[in-house]
């Protein structure tokens, strides 16, 4: 195992004696690619969790958003792993009122991970070291106090992100190698 795989799979331990289902969130971008690649195969060479993959298609970007929805399910297929598909419809997006696109698709993910995470499985997502500097800088630029600037954290039940401390980079040439 290289060393991203390794991190993962000793982060895996830490939690499989409560919970053994990971669903991986998977847009299709790199990073969620690579955390796609990695749990499926520490899954099937450890065979100690159970794995699904979990796509939104927002509908946002027309014939890209219904590429990157047939790349994920493809995925999922290749790899004889569950599907989730959340396909927002026409009607759905139309009734986000005046919210802002970003904060509205946000919230719809969460209502999923929620219902996921009461069913008991760990969502995973590709969160990665650049992320969490971004998330800390806005909370700063939004006037946050020292109490409040803590971005993500690895583990928060029902979530995961095991790629925390990884770089965007690092992410980049694990994927070229692989």
């Amino acid at each position: 195992m290289t060393n991203l795989e390794d991190l993962v799979a000793r982060q895996i331990k830490t939690f499989l004696k409560q919970f053994s289902h990971v669903t991986a969130s998977c847009s299709g971008g790199i990073d969620s690619t690579v955390l796609f690649h990695v749990l499926c195969k520490i899954a099937k060479e450890k065979k100690n969790f159970h794995l699904t993959v979990l796509h939104f298609n927002f509908g946002l970007r027309e014939k890209e958003s219904e590429r990157d929805e047939k790349f994920v399910q493809k995925l999922a297929e290749e790899h004889d792993l569950p599907f989730i598909l959340r396909k927002v419809s026409p009607e759905e997006r139309n009734a986000r009122s005046h919210r802002n696109t970003q904060a509205w698709a946000r919230a719809v993910r969460r209502q999923t991970f929620q219902t996921l995470g009461e069913q008991g499985q760990v969502i995973a997502l590709a969160h990665h070291e650049n992320d969490l500097a971004e998330t800390i800088l806005m909370r700063m630029a939004r006037g946050a106090g020292p109490g409040q600037l803590m971005g993500m954290k690895t583990w928060a039940p029902p979530y995961w992100r095991p790629f925390l401390t990884v770089s965007k980079n690092d992410l980049r040439t694990w994927a070229s190698g692989h």
